[in-house]
């Protein structure tokens, strides 16, 4: 049995000593609190560093759009910052409205509203416009298809167009690429100058993606189907093929009229010249009827010139759609004599007023 008094005397005999020992063991049971506490804080604070680095992941993968396309630009620093650059299907109402006036402008041949669209007209982009014209009806359901040009404010076009050919049902599906720009007086303008070694490699990379080369395929697969289901579209796609002169052209853009064949695309058309000292041509025996007309007139078409009247005479230049000429005398077969830049030659009467 426990000997309460003897306790009590041990304690008041030795009670510094006990006191001693009773903040010592106190001390320790607050340094082993003091220590577990301070790792369990530094455990949650290390699970919740954690857990919000995952869901920062989470969310910036979950912002990057499917099927983005992303490119690396240098910053000034030399480091290299990664943008997105989307294909984009009508997203810019600015872009859409040049290149529709640019399409109806060539559809009509209006040179000169065509002009306030793109920054410079070659002889051989009017020479092709302008030989369309007995040919193409129109440009019908426009779609622009759009990236991120080299510079502010510009983007790369892939237009998607139905091109509606006169007299024939079926329209032609085709993708033609622009670039379409600001310039200088903060209009949007549609590229036609030779572009910089630099703008030619970013257009390229751009043309060579995955997106662009499917949407390609998909015009393309549009336009097979279209020549399988009408004859006659097919029949104008091969005189597309034999007269144009860019064989990087995927699909029928302009179209030769089938009455009086235009320039070929990219040919600059020589002038009306007749050789020195040699005699008239006479009109062969066949041409019918000649009736003199001796009158002022002007072309209502852009059409080819020749030596004699027939599409197989030498080919002497071509005469633009309102220029005025004088036609001397007309034929039974429908093609005509006339004065032009001081020659005479021959065309079908057909493009005279």
């Amino acid at each position: 049995m426990i000997d309460r008094n003897a306790i009590g005397n041990w304690i008041v005999r030795y009670k510094r000593q006990t006191a001693v020992a009773c903040i010592l063991l106190c001390l320790v049971i607050v340094a082993a609190v003091t220590v577990i506490g301070k790792k369990k804080g530094e455990a949650a604070e290390a699970k919740a560093a954690d857990a919000m680095a995952q869901q920062q992941e989470e969310e910036e993968a979950a912002a990057e759009p499917s099927g983005a396309v992303v490119s690396a630009a240098g910053s000034e620093e030399g480091v290299a910052a990664v943008e997105v650059n989307i294909l984009e299907k009508d997203a810019h109402e600015d872009v859409n409205a040049i290149v529709q006036q640019y399409y109806d402008y060539m559809s009509s041949g209006d040179m000169e509203g065509l002009a306030t669209v793109v920054d410079e007209i070659s002889d051989d982009e009017r020479n092709r416009i302008l030989g369309s014209q007995g040919l193409v009806e129109g440009y019908q359901n426009i779609s622009c298809y759009t990236k991120k040009g080299l510079e502010e404010g510009s983007y790369v076009v892939f237009v998607y167009y139905d091109l509606k050919f006169q007299q024939i049902e079926t329209s032609a599906p085709g993708l033609s690429p622009l670039y379409v720009y600001t310039n200088e007086e903060g209009n949007l303008c549609i590229m036609k100058k030779e572009a910089s070694e630099e703008l030619t490699a970013y257009v390229e990379e751009i043309a060579d993606g995955e997106d662009v080369k499917a949407l390609r395929d998909e015009v393309k697969q549009k336009y097979e189907e279209a020549k399988a289901a009408d004859e006659a579209l097919a029949k104008q796609e091969e005189r597309y093929v034999r007269l144009s002169s860019e064989p990087e052209e995927e699909q029928p853009a302009e179209v030769a009229d089938a009455g009086e064949e235009p320039p070929v695309e990219g040919e600059e058309a020589p002038p009306v010249e007749e050789p020195e000292e040699e005699p008239e041509p006479e009109a062969p025996a066949d041409t019918g009827e000649a009736t003199a007309q001796n009158r002022d007139t002007r072309f209502t078409e852009s059409v080819r010139l020749r030596a004699q009247p027939s599409t197989e005479a030498e080919y002497l230049g071509t005469a633009y759609q309102g220029e005025h000429v004088t036609q001397i005398e007309s034929y039974g077969d429908g093609w005509s004599k006339i004065k032009y830049n001081d020659k005479e030659c021959y065309c079908k009467t057909e493009f005279l007023e």
